[in-house]
């Protein structure tokens, strides 16, 4: 650290300098920081949360909802594990707040596994954003989650399986725990409008760019003011 301006010392005695407050650019810097905006935020009636504690609120009140897919095998032609890839897109006041696009843990031997998987990450996905509007003050309704495999619904619906799908990872179905309380609905979406396909296939222009403004996503131009595109 170099001498202050101003700082002068003409005796032989051996001197050292005394850091008084934290600074930027010292390890300490963001703590103290932190330290300051915490206190500050809570002084002036924010609140603070359990579920994530960046985040400091005031009571709001809307609605949630969910789209989800899969495709099953998608990555056949990159590697042999024949692994599925699935996308989820969740909407909160008219806007997209969360959404992946991952490839599965496991090869699904049907389309209907891939999706059933598909859909159980994205009711864990749901049950977090879910929780953190549940302490933000939100009475939040059942979410709805829009699923295109019929099968997939009617084993929610039935809570049934056959003999292609009782080889299905136990923990998968904790969907249907979640949709008998009540927290989420599955509903059939139309798979022309399921919008989590811009997550998982390749798309005609039309269909994607369709999907593109269902999403509030914005093209920009290059040279052009983002404001003449709203």
């Amino acid at each position: 650290m170099d001498p202050p301006d101003g700082f002068t010392d003409n005796s032989s005695t051996p001197l050292v300098m005394k850091l008084k407050k934290g600074v930027y650019g010292l390890k300490q810097a963001g703590r103290i920081w932190n330290a300051k905006v915490n206190h500050t935020l809570l002084s002036g009636g924010f609140t603070q949360l359990i579920t994530d504690s960046t985040i400091y609120v005031y009571v709001v009140d809307d609605s949630l909802a969910v789209h989800v897919d899969s495709n099953w095998a998608g990555n056949a032609g990159k590697d042999m594990s024949m692994r599925s890839r699935h996308g989820c897109i969740i909407r909160f006041a008219g806007g997209t707040v969360s959404w992946y696009s991952r490839l599965q843990s496991v090869p699904a031997l049907s389309s209907t596994e891939a999706e059933y998987i598909a859909l159980s990450a994205a009711v864990r996905e749901v049950l977090s954003v879910r929780n953190i509007l549940t302490e933000l003050g939100v009475r939040l309704p059942p979410t709805p989650i829009y699923e295109d495999n019929a099968a997939v619904i009617f084993m929610i619906k039935n809570q049934t399986l056959t003999k292609n799908t009782r080889h299905i990872e136990l923990r998968h179905h904790h969907i249907r725990e979640h949709v008998n309380n009540n927290y989420i609905i599955v509903n059939k979406v139309d798979t022309n409008d399921n919008v989590a396909d811009i997550l998982t296939k390749d798309l005609s222009g039309n269909k994607m760019n369709r999907f593109r403004d269902m999403i509030g996503v914005v093209p920009l131009r290059v040279g052009v003011d983002p404001s003449e595109t709203r």
